[in-house]
């Protein structure tokens, strides 16, 4: 997998659904930071900063034996770029 030719640099809300295939416990904070880390290395967000992932609004770990998955959104934030 290449680079993106423009990596985001705008606010963004990431959601990112977890479907595993058993419900033991996860870490859902490891979880985001570890797909944060895989947009940054590959190009596709220019850093994982609060002013570029301003929320991760909806993200969840779910159960889904069958197609364990994860699904990820990105959506740009309405907010100000300004914001601290």
């Amino acid at each position: 997998m290449g680079n993106w030719k423009d990596p985001i640099n705008y606010p963004i809300n990431l959601k990112c659904l977890f479907y595993r295939k058993d419900r033991r416990g996860v870490d859902l904070s490891n979880c985001l930071e570890a797909i944060q880390d895989v947009l940054v290395k590959y190009g596709v967000i220019k850093d994982d900063k609060h002013n570029i992932v301003v929320s991760v609004d909806g993200s969840r770990v779910l159960y889904d034996r069958e197609n364990p998955r994860t699904e990820i959104y990105i959506e740009r934030s309405g907010e100000n770029e300004d914001h601290v």
